[in-house]
């Protein structure tokens, strides 16, 4: 009888312990609840600022189960996989002379940490010069999505490199990325997308990463904290340096905001009629980014408008925006800010237009 008592109390405590296990995702025995990637695209102007950042970055808390690596490519370096823990910065791996700005080399990084520090989990925070969607060296100062020396990486062939459901979230230190055009090419490599529809300033996110970092080591990533403590911190400053905007996308209702543009974009607006749009660059004579929702309102039937506010609030979980950017810079007003972007095709930019046809984006909703 005592015998059944133990094994019946066995067979519990073993069910207990699956439980458990079950509760943190099956985690491997060699596996981490997640790894976060910083890559750091900075050979460039911007090389100074990625020593910055590391420094900053080793003040962050980082728990037991948890791993931050660092992409470092900076200028008259070779570039390398860096790891901090408990403050102290280690060298993973050294690599040959690349371009950080190639999808060869993101793509080996890429299966580098997967091989380095496993996780069930994967992050990204990604720093660079960028200009959303736009093809390499088109306009004034286009980066694309990372910039190396004289070679930009373009958004169809970082999309391409990166694995079906890679990542649980993708954060954007770098400008004009919260683009519907770059959310939709990105929709299916992650579940959430943390990013910018203006410039993002010097010094970015530096001042603030040990408060920042702790919140995407939760086992559900707090990225609408993150998204507040920047703005924060962005809105308390004074002057041209009060210029910030922030939104965290649910890239899963993204097909649906596709859907409702498909049937609803009834009209073209004439290119004059732009400058009444909301925008979210200083170009000057000409924009290439304005607000989503007051574009396509304008080119809709206000019957259709209570919906696609409704698919708005599901796509965009958290947004915020300074009242102007940069207004003593070329700068402007923001009255309105949906949390995205858009690109619309304009006569004087031929080449644009073409390349833009070539879009998930445009393919699933013009």
């Amino acid at each position: 009888m005592k015998d059944q008592f133990a094994f019946g109390l066995m067979h519990i405590c073993f069910l207990f312990i699956l439980s458990l296990s079950a509760c943190k995702k099956n985690i491997l025995p060699d596996e981490n609840l997640r790894t976060v990637l910083v890559y750091m695209g900075g050979d460039n102007n911007l090389s100074d600022e990625t020593d910055e950042k590391i420094a900053s970055l080793r003040k962050s808390v980082i728990p037991n189960e948890g791993r931050l690596l660092i992409f470092q490519d900076a200028l008259n370096q070779s570039p390398r996989l860096l790891e901090i823990k408990s403050g102290n910065l280690t060298t993973l791996k050294v690599y040959d002379p690349e371009s950080s700005a190639s999808p060869e080399v993101f793509k080996l990084v890429l299966q580098d940490i997967q091989r380095l520090a496993p996780a069930s989990s994967y992050g990204l925070i990604l720093f660079s010069h960028a200009s959303g969607w736009l093809p390499e060296r088109t306009l004034i100062k286009p980066y694309a999505v990372v910039q190396d020396g004289k070679e930009d990486l373009e958004l169809r062939d970082f999309a391409a490199v990166i694995p079906e459901s890679f990542f649980d979230f993708m954060i954007f230190e770098a400008c004009f990325m919260a683009g519907i055009e770059v959310l939709y090419e990105l929709r299916s490599k992650t579940d959430f997308i943390v990013a910018s529809a203006t410039e993002i300033l010097s010094p970015g996110f530096t001042p603030i990463y040990p408060d920042l970092i702790p919140t995407l080591f939760q086992e559900e990533p707090g990225l609408k904290r993150f998204a507040e403590i920047f703005f924060n911190y962005c809105n308390l400053q004074q002057g041209d340096y009060q210029a910030a905007s922030i939104a965290v996308v649910r890239t899963a209702a993204l097909q649906s905001l596709a859907a409702w543009t498909k049937v609803h974009k009834d009209k073209t607006l004439p290119p004059a009629d732009l400058k009444y749009i909301q925008k979210f660059d200083r170009y000057g004579d000409y924009t290439l980014f304005l607000d989503f929702e007051d574009y396509f309102q304008r080119v809709s039937s206000p019957d259709s408008h209570e919906a696609l506010n409704k698919i708005l609030n599901d796509v965009v979980i958290y947004k915020a925006a300074t009242k102007a950017f940069m207004k003593g810079s070329s700068g402007f007003d923001i009255n309105r800010f949906s949390g995205l972007s858009t690109y619309v095709p304009q006569p004087q930019f031929p080449y644009l237009n073409e390349e833009y046809t070539r879009l998930r984006w445009s393919k699933a909703a013009l």
